[in-house]
């Protein structure tokens, strides 16, 4: 008799290991706004957009609340800190900087 093969579950990874900035912008990704200082609701706006451009593209955000952290937004997570990586080597600190 042969077992039928198993196709692997994918590890749910906990918002709670990551950083308290990660866990912020995973929120904000999620539409999560309650309890939040006025200037996030300037970021609200610009996530909203995002996660539109996500959805057209059938990429998944879980709803708020939500423990866990799924590739999407992992991937998402990723992708913003190398764009943020990559705008402040673009920023001179100093007029004379060469």
């Amino acid at each position: 008799m042969q077992r039928a093969a198993t196709i692997p579950r994918p590890a749910r990874l906990a918002l709670r290991r990551r950083s308290v900035a990660e866990q912020r912008v995973v929120r904000l990704l999620r539409g999560e706004m309650r309890g939040w200082p006025d200037a996030a609701l300037v970021l609200g706006a610009q996530f909203a957009r995002l996660r539109d451009l996500a959805a057209r593209n059938a990429l998944v955000i879980h709803r708020p609340g939500t423990p866990f952290l799924n590739p999407t937004e992992l991937m998402l997570l990723g992708w913003l800190a190398r764009a943020q990586r990559v705008a402040s080597y673009r920023h001179r600190f100093h007029s004379d900087a060469s």
